[in-house]
């Protein structure tokens, strides 16, 4: 596998493997320090916090980079707003 996803990095200028879920099965363990980065992908209906810490201790553990986390299924409720800053004379 380290082979391929070494020539695949040749042939690309971007390789993305998805995974079985961390805790599941080893494939994302066992892959992780193999690449160049990480992003955890958290279903945040799912996903309990002690299992959040589990597969980051294991990422930790395995010393893969992590770069990211992508929280999905979020339930947008009234209190989300979008922060939008716009450029002041010191940016610019």
């Amino acid at each position: 596998m380290t082979a391929l996803i070494e020539q695949l990095a040749q042939q690309f200028d971007m390789v993305l493997l998805d995974t079985p879920s961390l805790l599941a099965v080893t494939d994302a363990a066992v892959l992780a320090p193999t690449v160049d980065g990480v992003v955890l992908v958290i279903g945040r209906a799912q996903a309990r916090g002690e299992a959040v810490r589990a597969a980051h201790q294991q990422l930790v553990y395995v010393k893969a980079r992590s770069i990211g986390v992508v929280v999905n299924r979020a339930e947008q409720d009234g209190s989300y707003y979008y922060y939008h800053r716009t450029p002041t004379q010191r940016d610019e």
